[in-house]
């Protein structure tokens, strides 16, 4: 769901303006926009017209202002303040955007765009639980959302990781509404990662990156796949799905368990002399255990880096 999608608006004179825009030809939607303020200083979507074109070419102060007297003329809107909302959230602005939505949400309870916003909103800004909700109604509204399947995959991933079964649902049903979607193929690659399909995503991570290059999930994630094809890699990438499905919690937990079992064995075989070799054979599997958390990723990418040159160009 892009954002021009999100703030479509019912005036033939904005529909120019947003057909140019996603055909690219941004002076010309400038042009028409200008016309359309020229002949109707006081119409709320001439403004919101002139609003969408700074907000294309980056004026965001200048998009804001738009956006605001068209609100201003017309604060009964949905499709107004929806439009706010995107270019507040553009700004930075989450909780201006937040308000915004919400509004849109009040005056249309039944705008599945609003409640996708949203959900969206609350995903970047960290808010997960409070997401979900969100964009469980967006689908409800409109069960063919694409955007929505993915961000429920993504939502599902972060909220409830050890049912990445679940996400992987939602992953594959945004995939089969538009196969030629990169963010599709790359939040399927996240999701089969997460279920330790390790090949699977490798090729859904190259399929998103065929479509578009510049793709930072897929290009993190293809690298976080590759690293796991090697074997002495393997058993830390396992560490990291574990971290993700319960918790940095729990794996806090068992390093202070594994700290606590060594300091008490180590004590009780320094009672008895015959065993002292196997005292500091413990010691040093556990340094050894710790130098492995701490090298395994640059080494292992150092390796990876001189088999794949092109990996050097991943993050």
């Amino acid at each position: 769901m892009s954002d021009e999608e999100a703030i479509a608006l019912p005036v033939s004179g904005s529909a120019q303006v947003d057909h140019l825009l996603a055909v690219g030809q941004k002076e010309k939607a400038a042009e028409v926009a200008a016309r359309l303020l020229a002949e109707s200083p006081s119409d709320p979507f001439a403004l919101a017209a002139l609003g969408r074109v700074r907000l294309a070419m980056k004026d965001l102060e200048g998009a804001q202002a738009a956006i605001d007297e068209a609100v201003g003329l017309d604060p009964e809107s949905p499709g107004l303040h929806m439009l706010r909302g995107v270019v507040s959230l553009r700004r930075g602005k989450f909780a201006e955007a937040e308000r915004s939505y919400l509004k849109a949400i009040e005056l249309d309870p039944d705008h599945a765009v609003g409640h996708f916003c949203y959900g969206e909103l609350l995903w970047i800004c960290d808010r997960d639980r409070a997401a979900l909700p969100a964009v469980r109604h967006s689908l409800e509204l409109d069960p063919d959302d694409t955007d929505a399947h993915q961000l429920l995959a993504k939502v599902l991933l972060a909220t409830n990781p050890r049912h990445w079964d679940l996400s992987l649902e939602a992953a594959r049903r945004a995939l089969q509404l538009d196969p030629d979607d990169s963010a599709a193929h790359a939040v399927h690659g996240a999701a089969l990662l997460h279920a330790s399909q390790r090949e699977e995503a490798e090729g859904a991570f190259r399929s998103a990156l065929g479509i578009e290059p510049t793709n930072a999930l897929a290009r993190h994630g293809l690298t976080q796949a590759l690293l796991s094809k090697a074997w002495w890699y393997r058993p830390f990438f396992q560490i990291q799905l574990w971290s993700s499905r319960y918790g940095t919690g729990a794996v806090f937990a068992i390093l202070i368990g594994l700290w606590f079992v060594v300091s008490a064995t180590t004590a009780t075989l320094s009672r008895f002399p015959a065993l002292s070799p196997y005292l500091s054979g413990l010691t040093w599997a556990y340094l050894g255990f710790c130098a492995y958390t701490w090298f395994a990723t640059p080494i292992t990418r150092a390796l990876l880096n001189r088999q794949y040159p092109w990996m050097r160009e991943l993050p």
